[in-house]
């Protein structure tokens, strides 16, 4: 690291969205200390750390670390296993930060909490109190869907679905609307809060375009040229449906096909909107085009 430069820790630094974190600082010549609870066979340029977010971090990083960014969370798991590494993680970290006087906290949340009342969100919220209760200066992000390539969730299963599938259902008709998010505009994002003086903000950064889910759908379909069959169920019909499945035992399966099928559109005048540049059919484009 350079002398009088920042140092930033990073955690989550090996998933999807770190590792466009890490190459978009790469991009600006500026190292970061990535945590992970594996090292990369092939490690980039980065200085990594093997640990634990549930467990106390290294001692040798206290007083070496200016900022930190914590984007590590768990998200299909079971509530205990949510909490573990969503809430205890994050209160292992601002103790970290506290102990090593950190000049800045950046979180990375969820938009899911204005929609879902799942374990997840709620594992975010209660993450958000503690960060926002610490003495270090915060910034929280609200991250709506991301997309981009080499992702294990968020659109990966859907593409998965499209490109296995002849026919894929769109429930509601798939005229909800999202305003998903490139993760290397996340990934900007983030630096410029790095960058920027501790404003103690929420921030949603979005795309520039809101997008109906048949939209998003249609558009994978080009990008895949897969010849799957788009069938939009009505909306009553997705109603009794998703009815059905939480009188059938089914209860936490409905509620959590019912969210992901919503408008996810923020409106929350709470928190900063930050428009970014990057559109769905810029990153999956038809290959033959």
């Amino acid at each position: 690291m350079g002398t009088g430069q920042s140092v930033i820790l990073l955690t989550g630094a090996s998933g999807f969205l770190g590792t466009y974190v890490r190459d978009y600082y790469s991009q600006k010549q500026t190292r970061l200390i990535c945590l992970s609870r594996t090292i990369p066979d092939s490690p980039d340029e980065h200085l990594w750390v093997q640990a634990d977010i549930r467990h106390n971090l290294p001692h040798t990083l206290i007083g070496q670390v200016d900022s930190i960014v914590h984007l590590a969370a768990a998200i299909n798991d079971s509530p205990s296993h949510l909490f573990q590494v969503n809430v205890l993680g994050t209160k292992t970290l601002i103790d970290f930060a506290e102990k090593t006087q950190a000049k800045k906290f950046i979180f990375l949340s969820t938009d899911d909490i204005y929609y879902t009342s799942s374990p997840y969100s709620q594992s975010k919220k209660d993450a958000e109190k503690i960060v926002t209760s610490s003495t270090i200066p915060w910034e929280i992000v609200r991250c709506p869907t991301i997309f981009g390539h080499n992702d294990s969730r968020n659109f990966a299963q859907l593409s998965r679905f499209i490109k296995k599938s002849p026919v894929i259902p769109l429930p509601f008709k798939g005229l909800f609307t999202w305003n998903p998010i490139f993760a290397g505009d996340v990934a900007q994002h983030i630096f410029e809060l790095a960058q920027s003086e501790p404003q103690y903000s929420l921030t949603v950064p979005v795309g520039p375009e809101e997008l109906t889910f048949r939209d998003i759908v249609h558009q994978l379909i080009r990008h895949h040229r897969s010849r799957t069959t788009v069938v939009p169920i009505p909306i009553l019909i997705s109603q009794l449906a998703f009815f059905l499945l939480s009188i059938f035992d089914f209860k936490s399966v409905g509620n959590k096909l019912s969210d992901t099928f919503k408008d996810k559109i923020c409106t929350d005048p709470s928190v900063r909107i930050v428009p970014y540049t990057t559109k769905f059919s810029e990153v999956f484009f038809r290959t033959d085009e």
